[in-house]
């Protein structure tokens, strides 16, 4: 699947960048597993400043090279083009069962667009409800949408658009809760690993 990054050039308004007051652009071309658009602004397609987009996002990556090697076993960087980064979930018995979508398009602006893709890359609409693990008050947080599984859990996009008036991105954005790595393992413990083959419905 062939994969395109943005090249943007736009003056920077350096006061404003010295106040904290990261500019936001249009932009009509984006990449093709961003699948989810800003609800909550003014504008269906935006980019934060390249430059700081691009900060942004090399910090999370540095995050998961990082870490990576402690979760060798069950998850791995598939690959890399800006601003997504794919990660490889393995089962327990090491088959790769599922591809992590993590898109930071306008982040730290708004939290990662996270998707569910299968091996093959396509988009999981539904994963097998035995394979979709209940927390302690048997809520299931993995929600099948046509649009593409819904991850429903605090620092994803889907998550805080949904919660939009109860539970505020900008408010949580710097918590340890939020931060890449949990976010990731919290998914991935969403899912039953103990089976193979977890997808019921994919596009």
């Amino acid at each position: 699947m062939a994969k395109k990054s943005i090249k943007i050039k736009i003056p920077i308004n350096l006061a404003d960048l010295q106040q904290g007051k990261v500019q936001q652009f249009l932009v009509q071309r984006i990449s093709n597993v961003d699948r989810i658009r800003p609800l909550r602004v003014g504008a269906v397609h935006q980019l934060l400043e390249p430059r700081v987009s691009k900060i942004l996002f090399q910090k999370v990556l540095d995050e998961i090279e990082e870490k990576v090697s402690v979760y060798q076993n069950i998850w791995k960087l598939r690959e890399v083009f800006y601003p997504n980064i794919l990660i490889d979930v393995f089962s327990t018995k090491g088959k790769k069962i599922l591809v992590l979508s993590v898109n930071l398009r306008n982040y730290n602006f708004f939290p990662p667009q996270i998707g569910l893709l299968t091996p093959e890359e396509k988009l999981i609409i539904k994963i097998k409800d035995t394979c979709n693990i209940q927390d302690n008050f048997g809520i299931k947080h993995i929600i099948p949408n046509q649009t593409g599984a819904w991850i429903c859990t605090p620092g994803t996009y889907r998550y805080h658009n949904h919660y939009f008036d109860l539970d505020r991105w900008e408010k949580i954005r710097y918590d340890l809760s939020t931060n890449i790595i949990e976010i990731i393992n919290r998914i991935i413990n969403m899912i039953d690993r103990t089976k193979e083959e977890i997808v019921e419905v994919a596009l």
